[in-house]
């Protein structure tokens, strides 16, 4: 509910500094994106082998 309004209110109420602001933040998120993806994929475990209780194992 709150996400609406703090994406709107600065670029309303301090308009060109909210404008900016707004441009920094959406900046600052994608830079932190790539290391983000870097880390789960890092710390990502292999799947163990799925054993169906209905199919016997050889």
């Amino acid at each position: 509910m709150l996400g609406p309004l703090l994406l709107t209110w600065p670029v309303l109420g301090a308009r060109p500094l909210g404008w900016l602001a707004l441009g920094a933040a959406f900046l600052a998120a994608s830079w932190a994106m790539g290391p983000a993806v870097r880390w789960a994929v890092v710390g990502k475990r292999p799947a163990a082998s799925p054993q169906h209780p209905l199919v016997p194992s050889p």
